[in-house]
């Protein structure tokens, strides 16, 4: 009898561990499926608000040309605080947008715009830049 019960603790034991083991496991397996899926929700607003950004700047483009009104500005900024990976993408996303040009010297994104004064604007893309960074840090660690 006391073989029994011992035997029964252990076999009882031995099933509550396994099912706290697997209950773990699915729940790593939860955890890592839900930060696939934020970052393909951060790959998607990404996508979304750089296709806007484009749209929005090539129909004032459009409106800069026929109303003869084009004026050419250069500009600098600061992308110290930026990764090189961010001061790439950002350069990218500017040089996507019609009317501009961007490129990186020495920690500074240097855009050339037909539009006039675009500043605004980078800094908006900067500010969007580094919130995607920090929501993407966020699930990697």
């Amino acid at each position: 009898m006391y073989v029994v019960l011992i035997n029964l603790a252990y076999i009882t034991d031995l099933i509550y561990s396994t099912h706290i083991n697997n209950l773990v496991t699915y729940m790593k397996i939860v955890k890592k499926i839900k930060n696939i899926l934020c970052v393909c929700l951060i790959i998607l607003e990404i996508s979304y608000t750089i296709l806007l950004s484009i749209a929005k700047s090539y129909f004032s483009f459009v409106k800069i040309i026929i109303n003869h009104s084009q004026i050419e500005t250069m500009l600098k900024f600061n992308a110290i605080h930026l990764s090189n990976a961010s001061q790439s993408a950002l350069a990218i996303w500017i040089t996507l947008t019609p009317g501009t040009i961007a490129f990186i010297e020495n920690n500074e994104i240097i855009v050339h715009s037909a539009c006039g004064n675009t500043s605004d604007e980078i800094n908006i893309m900067i500010d969007q830049l580094n919130n995607w960074v920090s929501k993407i840090h966020k699930l990697t660690n």
